[in-house]
């Protein structure tokens, strides 16, 4: 991900209260190549991601919540 132009920062974090809450952290440069970025997740195969998901939460529809600062 940090390969990808603009990207200044790209880590994971778990909640030390709550081990099934995991936090993505991006930064981007600006918000355009933010926007590019997303259009192209749109493009992407997901199965990489489903199998992820699947080893860590089998079973589950994992929540997804999106935060701008």
């Amino acid at each position: 991900m940090l390969a990808e132009d603009g990207c200044e920062q790209y880590e994971l974090f778990q909640s030390l209260d709550d081990p099934d809450t995991m936090v993505l952290l991006e930064r981007w440069a600006t918000q355009e190549l933010l926007e590019q970025h997303m259009a192209a997740e749109q493009t992407r195969d997901p199965a990489p991601l489903q199998s992820l998901i699947a080893l860590w939460a089998p079973g589950t529809t994992p929540t997804i919540e999106r935060s701008e600062t």
